[in-house]
């Protein structure tokens, strides 16, 4: 079902795509496949240009797994966006900073497990990036 909602999402079908990610965390069959839905929903309102939507789907959930550094990468990109957007420019500024810290460190020596899992990572950081340029066009 996750991956319906993917093809739909890069159909540009974002609404379609929206739904069927609602459907994925309503059935909460995996932790894994219902945090990847959250995340791909805040993209798709990050790309609409919709920040306080796509913090407060995040925001759904009550903790971000410390293991799911995508997820708090995405909170500390839109908590700075938000803090923009409301003329907290050194506030904002702070959390950005932090963003793009955490992306230039990474841990050494990785398995190839981690290394998947990074590559992973790296492609949802990457996702949010583009999105942050988007947002400043």
């Amino acid at each position: 079902m996750y991956y319906k909602g993917l093809v739909a999402r890069m159909s540009e079908e974002n609404k379609k795509a929206v739904q069927i990610f609602e459907e994925v965390i309503s059935l909460n069959e995996s932790e894994t496949t219902t945090l990847k839905a959250l995340h791909e929903i805040a993209l798709i309102r990050i790309g609409e240009r919709d920040i306080y939507q796509a913090y407060y789907t995040l925001d759904r959930l009550e903790t971000i797994p410390s293991n799911v550094s995508y997820l708090q990468l995405a909170k500390k990109f839109l908590e700075g966006a938000i803090s923009m957007v409301k003329k907290k420019y050194r506030e904002g500024l702070e959390h950005l900073e932090g963003l793009r810290a955490a992306l230039v460190v990474g841990p050494p020596r990785l398995s190839q497990h981690q290394l998947a899992r990074r590559s992973d990572e790296q492609r949802h950081a990457e996702a949010l990036l583009e999105a942050g340029q988007q947002l400043a066009r």
